[in-house]
């Protein structure tokens, strides 16, 4: 199996703990941050690329897709900061090769915090060059 999670996610990590040095950066979602400004940054989905697969089903990329979810409480402008936040996001995954599928703003779970989640999604070969889909 194809898997760059860890790569991926620490070019994030250092990009927003570079711009954001009090950024609270998970790997894993969590629906009520403790934290803010917080990021959730996961792999949510990697099959294989069916396409690419040879005579012997060796797999030679894979589609991943990642999601990112943005919380923000500050009294005002929490909704700025998500996009701020949120447009670091999508630079570095510009980047490395990943098309933005979806950046939707979704309630909270906590009173007066504001969240935006986001989508990338890319082909990644078995020597982790990522192509746009």
């Amino acid at each position: 199996m194809i898997d760059c999670e860890n790569q991926i996610f620490t070019k994030l990590a250092t990009a927003l703990r570079t711009a954001y040095p009090s950024i609270n950066v998970q790997g894993t979602v969590t629906y009520t941050p403790s934290v803010f400004p917080t990021v959730c940054i996961e792999e949510a989905d990697n099959f294989s690329f069916r396409q690419t697969r040879d005579t012997a089903s060796n797999e030679n990329c894979v589609e991943v897709m990642y999601e990112v979810n943005v919380y923000s409480n500050l009294a005002s402008g929490s909704k700025t900061q998500c996009k701020n936040i949120f447009s670091t996001i999508d630079s570095v995954m510009d980047e490395l090769g990943f098309t933005r599928t979806g950046k939707t703003p979704v309630p909270a779970e906590q009173p007066m915090t504001y969240r935006l989640i986001g989508r990338y999604s890319a082909v990644i070969d078995k020597n982790e060059t990522i192509y746009r889909r």
